[in-house]
């Protein structure tokens, strides 16, 4: 993960935390184990099994037995390679997650993904939380308080995504709202950009 740690510990963290979960896991090339969107389980993936030495002792067998092991070594490092994968996904959420929020999980031995599962369950926002959530801070970056211009700028970009996520764009009228609030911050800035526009 980056330098900045994304914490679990209220229901706002959610979305972050676990965007941070996803992107970690697919560095680690394991996020099939952690989306939750997909049926994956790490847990049931079983470890390859070495081939079994040949009954005979031809050159034919053996042949074909040292292609086995080749192809068996192959799987089993793409395998050790998963599962320290996901052997640090679960270090960083047990480095994460509040301690007060861990008690929702039932076993430290879980598969990762059912400990995710069940995080979800407890701190992830209902849509009506959500969207409420979504809406103050809207209001809150509409009623600007010495704020400079490019803060103001990630923040409305970061809204703009939420809204549309939260499936309440026809709620607020975005363009509007953006140039009377940057009005107020920035005249300038909103004069040079409505020229643009």
């Amino acid at each position: 993960m980056s330098s900045a740690t994304v914490h679990l510990s209220v229901p706002g963290d959610w979305k972050l935390w676990y965007k941070h979960m996803l992107g970690y896991a697919k560095d680690k090339k394991v996020s099939d184990f952690i989306n939750l969107d997909k049926p994956d389980i790490f847990s049931e993936l079983e470890e390859p099994l070495e081939p079994e030495c040949p009954e005979e002792a031809t050159a034919e067998a053996k042949i074909a037995y040292d292609i086995k092991v080749t192809a068996w070594k192959i799987k089993y490092m793409k395998y050790e390679k998963m599962n320290e994968g996901m052997t640090k996904i679960r270090d960083v959420i047990w480095r994460t997650v509040d301690a007060t929020e861990l008690r929702h999980v039932r076993s430290e031995d879980d598969d990762v993904k059912e400990i995710i599962h069940s995080l979800r369950d407890c701190l992830s926002p209902t849509t009506a939380d959500y969207q409420d959530d979504v809406r103050t801070r809207y209001h809150d970056l509409c009623a600007p308080k010495n704020r400079g211009i490019e803060k103001w700028l990630n923040d409305w970009s970061l809204i703009e995504d939420d809204i549309k996520e939260a499936d309440i764009a026809g709620q607020f009228n975005l363009k509007k709202d953006f140039l009377n609030v940057n009005l107020a911050i920035d005249a300038g800035y909103t004069q040079a950009w409505t020229k643009n526009v």
